[in-house]
């Protein structure tokens, strides 16, 4: 069984003190700010500009097949 400790009433007072602050100060505490993720556009314009940089080669090398082609069916 757990006796019941007697303090003082300048401790006990200094502790409800502290107990009091300690609420007070988590309370009040600022919160950070979740973070927030940098906008995509970046990536989102760099994956642009590669695909359309691929599209164009494509372009350009089904351009030729089609060339090739013209030139083969006409001998």
């Amino acid at each position: 069984m757990l006796k019941r400790v007697t303090s003082s009433s300048d401790t006990s007072t200094k502790i409800a003190d502290d107990t009091r602050n300690f609420i007070r100060k988590k309370r009040v505490a600022a919160k950070p700010e979740p973070e927030k993720p940098e906008p995509n556009q970046n990536l989102n314009q760099n994956l642009n500009q590669k695909a359309v940089a691929v599209l164009m080669d494509m372009m350009k090398n089904l351009n030729q097949n089609l060339n090739n082609l013209k030139k083969i069916l006409t001998l």
